[in-house]
């Protein structure tokens, strides 16, 4: 996976992304990062990065992301 940008050297795990969702937390990051620093509070990003992160987890484990991606089956009732 070839990427112009440096992404993946500052977060290692987006190599489990796959190309679009690497573009999408790229626009994220940056338009969050954008905000964050206009209201001079850089912390904002930390959940972006978080939530992120997670996602690239998920799709690093094959039993992890079937078991999140695969249907219960069961209706568990009005949310």
């Amino acid at each position: 996976m070839k990427h112009e940008y440096a992404f993946p050297e500052a977060f290692p795990w987006v190599r489990f992304l796959h190309e679009a969702a690497i573009r999408e937390y790229l626009v994220e990051f940056v338009e969050t990062a954008r905000a964050a620093v206009g209201l001079d509070n850089v912390s904002l990003l930390a959940p972006v990065i978080a939530a992120w992160k997670s996602t690239a987890l998920i799709h690093s484990d094959k039993d992890l992301h079937r078991e999140l991606t695969t249907p219960a089956g069961e209706d568990f009732g009005p949310v």
